[in-house]
């Protein structure tokens, strides 16, 4: 059985299908630290830390490292970034486990519609996390966006076209209102929010920041994808003013 009003569901990856800052924040900011104290910056490990989670908490959407480096007195440019910053994103990770019903969400969609990853940070670190989660053979198609290009509507734009999809019968699922549900709102998709994460906090902006569902568990997707089934509005591109 197929899905009538639904082809694809693209997901992100990080708070969405694993708790990323659960599991990971804690020890990859306790490590990125140590690596600027190792750098040369003159700080106190525990109130270094304790800084770079209040940031990481109140801007979501801007660098750790450099805020963290700003507050002592240090450019962004400066090795004590560098350090910081390749530490925080090429961690290796032994251990990971997926959200509680994770893998049988995704074995419920499998074969019913395409589903696609698309996730953004250093390639390696988040190629491992989908292995120690086991989740690539559920995907029809990864994409790995880097730090550098991490436009998430030009990836999903790309999935979009690559895959021949409709964006009005395509789901769009992240934690980000400012990544995912942007992304998806402003290319026509419908669009549901992971509540929680690293963007739990943020508040929509304006209206291509808010989803047209918000769950609290990956297992209301099922419950989600059903109600779009059942006759729900086709959702509608917001359409922005050109800046400038």
């Amino acid at each position: 059985m197929t899905f009538r009003r639904i082809d694809a569901v693209v997901l992100d990856l990080d708070d969405t299908l694993v708790d990323t800052t659960g599991q990971l924040m804690e020890p990859a900011h306790r490590e990125a630290a140590k690596a600027m104290i190792d750098a040369g910056l003159n700080a106190d490990l525990e109130g270094l830390l304790a800084l770079r989670l209040e940031l990481q908490r109140s801007a979501p959407d801007e660098d750790t490292n450099v805020l963290a480096a700003k507050a002592y007195g240090e450019p962004p440019e400066s090795v004590i970034v560098t350090a910081a910053r390749d530490t925080y994103y090429r961690r290796r990770i032994e251990k990971l486990d997926p959200f509680p019903g994770t893998h049988q969400v995704l074995r419920a969609l499998q074969g019913r519609c395409k589903l696609l990853l698309l996730t953004t940070g250093h390639p390696g670190t988040q190629r491992s996390k989908v292995g120690l989660l086991d989740i690539a053979s559920f995907f029809d198609d990864m994409v790995f966006l880097t730090l550098d290009g991490s436009d998430k509507r030009a990836g999903l734009r790309s999935l979009l076209r690559s895959h021949r999809l409709d964006a009005a019968r395509t789901v769009v699922v992240g934690d980000r209102i400012d990544r995912e549900i942007a992304a998806g709102r402003l290319l026509g998709t419908w669009t549901v929010r992971m509540d929680g994460g690293e963007g739990g906090g943020m508040v929509p902006a304006s209206p291509h920041h808010r989803p047209h569902y918000t769950i609290g568990s990956i297992e209301g997707l099922l419950h989600v994808l059903e109600d779009i089934e059942g006759g729900g509005d086709e959702p509608e591109v917001v359409r922005l003013p050109h800046p400038g």
